[in-house]
C-alpha cells in the first residue's frame, strides 16, 4: 500500500481569526507572516503605527539574528502596515543596503510611507554613522520619491531583554530627514483620504 492513498487525508490545520473583532495580522508575526496574512485576508491591523516603539514590536523578531537584517515596513496613508519585507541579509555588523530594494516592495505594494529597521547581533541598538548616512540617503531618496521615511529603528537583544532605538529620537540631524512626525503624517493621510 503506497502512502499516496491513504484514506485519512492530513488535513492542515487553518489560522483562527482572533476574538473580539481583532486581525490576525499582527505585529507577533514575523514579516512574511504579516504581508501574506494581509494579502489573502484582506486585513490591515487596526491601529496605526504611532511610534518607534510600535514599529519595533512589527519587527522584534530579528532581534536574536545572528547577522544584520534590513526590513521595511510599508504603511498606507493612515500609517498602518500593509505589508514588510526583508531586503537585506548581511554579516555579523554590516548590512548592505541598495536604495532599489528599499522602494521596490513600498511601490509594488502601493505603500504611502515607509519605516526602515534592522538589528544589530551585538545587542546594542545605539546607532552607528553607517546607520545615520543610510537612513539619511534613504529620507532623501524618499522624498524625491514621495514615498518618505518615518522613522528607522534598530532592535537587539542585550542581557536577554530586548532593546529598541528610534533614530527618530536622534534630534536635530535626524528631524530634516524624516519630517513631519507619526501622528501628523497619519492626519495628513485621513485629509486626504477624505477629499
Amino acid at each position: 500500500m503506497s502512502s499516496s492513498s491513504s484514506s485519512n487525508p492530513v488535513k492542515k490545520p487553518r489560522a483562527s481569526r482572533a476574538s473580539a473583532g481583532g486581525s490576525i495580522c499582527t505585529p507577533e508575526r514575523d514579516d512574511q507572516a504579516i504581508t501574506l496574512c494581509m494579502r489573502k485576508t484582506g486585513r490591515r491591523p487596526s491601529e496605526p503605527v504611532t511610534s518607534g516603539q510600535d514599529a519595533c514590536n512589527y519587527v522584534r523578531g530579528i532581534a536574536t539574528s545572528d547577522r544584520e537584517n534590513m526590513h521595511v515596513l510599508h504603511l498606507d496613508v493612515r500609517n498602518r502596515v500593509i505589508g514588510s519585507e526583508r531586503v537585506a541579509i548581511g554579516t555579523l555588523d554590516s548590512v548592505e543596503v541598495h536604495p532599489r530594494e528599499v522602494f521596490k516592495g513600498a511601490i509594488l505594494n502601493n505603500a504611502s510611507r515607509i519605516i526602515l529597521a534592522h538589528n544589530h547581533p551585538s545587542g546594542l541598538v545605539t546607532p552607528s554613522k553607517a546607520d545615520i548616512d543610510l537612513t539619511k540617503r534613504l529620507g532623501e531618496i524618499g522624498k524625491m520619491m514621495g514615498i518618505p521615511v518615518l522613522d528607522h529603528v534598530i532592535v537587539g537583544t542585550e542581557q536577554n531583554a530586548p532593546q529598541c532605538h528610534s533614530l527618530r529620537q536622534v534630534g536635530d540631524v535626524m528631524d530634516a530627514v524624516f519630517g513631519a512626525d507619526f501622528a501628523t503624517s497619519a492626519k495628513r493621510g485621513r485629509k486626504r483620504a477624505r477629499l
